[in-house]
C-alpha cells in the first residue's frame, strides 16, 4: 500500500522557476480546498493523501468543464439533507430551551440553516430546469 501524503507534489511547468511552480500550486484553488477539508476534518480525512484528494477536486472540476453538473449536484442535494437535519435539530434544542436567550439562538440557527436549505433547492432547481432566455425584439 502507497504511504500517505500530507505534502502536496508541486509539478513545474516547461519554462517555470521553482518560486512560480510553488507559487501556482499556493494560488491554485484545488491545492488550497484539498488541504483545508483534511485540515478542517481530520478524524474523517486521517488516512487521506492530500494529492489524491487534490487531484479528486481537479476532476470534478474538468467534469464540470465538459459540462458534467452531476457531481454537483450530488453536493447540492447532500447540501439540502444536511441542512434540513440542521434545522429539525435546532427546533427541538429550541422547544426544550429553558431560557428564552437560549431558544432564540437556537431558532435563529434554524432559521439560517432554513433560508440555506431553500436557497439550495432553488439553485439545484435551477441547474436541472434553466429559466430559458427570452428576447424580445424592439
Amino acid at each position: 500500500m502507497k504511504e500517505i501524503s500530507k505534502i502536496l507534489e508541486i509539478v513545474a511547468i516547461k519554462g517555470d522557476t521553482e518560486a512560480k511552480a510553488i507559487a501556482r500550486a499556493a494560488m491554485e484553488s484545488t491545492s488550497r480546498n484539498g488541504m483545508a477539508a483534511i485540515e478542517f476534518m481530520p478524524e474523517v480525512f486521517s488516512g487521506a493523501d492530500l494529492n489524491a484528494c487534490v487531484n479528486q477536486i481537479r476532476d470534478g472540476a474538468e467534469k464540470i468543464k465538459k459540462g458534467d453538473l452531476s457531481g454537483m449536484e450530488e453536493t447540492l442535494v447532500a447540501q439540502v439533507h444536511l441542512l434540513d437535519a440542521l434545522l429539525t435539530n435546532m427546533a427541538m434544542k429550541a422547544s426544550r430551551a429553558e431560557y428564552i436567550q437560549t431558544m432564540e439562538s437556537y431558532l435563529r440557527m434554524a432559521f439560517k440553516a432554513q433560508a440555506q436549505c431553500r436557497a439550495t433547492v432553488e439553485t439545484l432547481t435551477e441547474m436541472r430546469y434553466p429559466k430559458s432566455a427570452t428576447f424580445i425584439r424592439q
